[in-house]
């Protein structure tokens, strides 16, 4: 089998069990054989090595949102990222919301929201300041 003599990112038109790589001007293409060629079976989409956020439960997401609404009231928008939060701080943060979970209280007496969902922001604070704060790294 030969390989295509264009490169990855040309439009391909399938037609059947014919294709032909698309020009400028489609009326005049360049039939081939897919059987000559390494020409896909369909739409081809290159994105090996992302990551796939449909890995995420809707019930995390909408705890994740539910609580970063409830701060954006109470402080601003997206205030975590301004110069962040020293990494035991949020931390000690997500540990309290944790372990009150874990004493029976579903729900943060404050925002009345999952405690669960206030646990996940504070991490998520401390992920975003390993990459754009690192200043904040106090764990010694």
């Amino acid at each position: 089998m030969h390989t295509k003599p264009w490169p990855d990112d040309t439009p391909i038109c399938l037609n059947g069990t014919i294709s032909c790589i698309k020009t400028a001007a489609h009326d005049t293409c360049h039939i081939m054989s897919p059987t000559l060629y390494n020409v896909p079976a369909g739409s081809v989409k290159k994105d090996g090595g992302k990551y796939d956020p449909t890995h995420l439960t809707i019930e995390m997401v909408e705890l994740v949102s539910r609580v970063r609404e409830f701060g954006a009231k109470k402080y601003a928008r997206n205030n975590f990222k301004l110069t962040g939060f020293k990494y035991t701080r949020s931390l000690a943060a997500a540990l309290r919301h944790i372990f009150a979970f874990l004493s029976g209280e579903d729900n943060d007496p404050e925002s009345g929201l999952s405690h669960l969902g206030h646990a996940i922001c504070c991490l998520e604070h401390c992920i975003y300041d390993t990459k754009h704060h690192p200043e904040n790294d106090d764990r010694k």
